[in-house]
């Protein structure tokens, strides 16, 4: 697990009992075409809520992403993104806030399972993104509003 709070989604689709065997594979093809093992795979960096967007089975330049390969799942049909969110329902709310949110991290960044696109360090108020194989600290223009634009 990535974070404290954090949990498998299949699991809690099986172990809910609201889904059939076919149901449950529908699911699947979701979590399939969107990378998501665990919650903390499509929640926000707080852990607070669903990233945007997963509801409707989108992900944002936000979002973390999968290290390492990825299954090639051609996205699912509306019914299954019905199932999904039925999933979704049973750990958030319609505003897509986590009942539980999801505490610490388990481990640094290095270790996770996901890349994140951007790093906030707290200590140097610095906002890191992604680019190529390494960060670029992103210049702030405000206080806590940084420019993550590459030039």
């Amino acid at each position: 697990m990535q974070r404290n709070g954090d949990f498998y989604l299949m699991e809690k689709t099986v172990e809910s009992q609201r889904f059939t065997p076919a149901e449950t594979s529908r699911v699947n093809l979701c979590c399939l075409y969107l990378g998501a093992t665990t919650v903390s795979d499509i929640s926000n960096a707080n852990g607070t809520h669903i990233a945007s967007g997963i509801c409707k089975g989108h992900q944002s330049g936000q979002q973390s992403t999968p290290k390492g390969p990825m299954v090639k799942q051609d996205r699912p049909d509306e019914a299954s993104w019905t199932l999904w969110r039925r999933l979704l329902s049973l750990f958030c709310s319609t505003d897509d806030k986590l009942h539980r949110s999801l505490i610490s991290w388990t481990s640094t960044s290095d270790f996770l399972r996901r890349h994140w696109p951007f790093l906030y360090s707290p200590t140097l108020h610095l906002l890191f993104r992604r680019y190529q194989n390494s960060f670029e600290s992103c210049t702030e223009t405000r206080p806590h509003i940084f420019n993550y634009i590459l030039l």
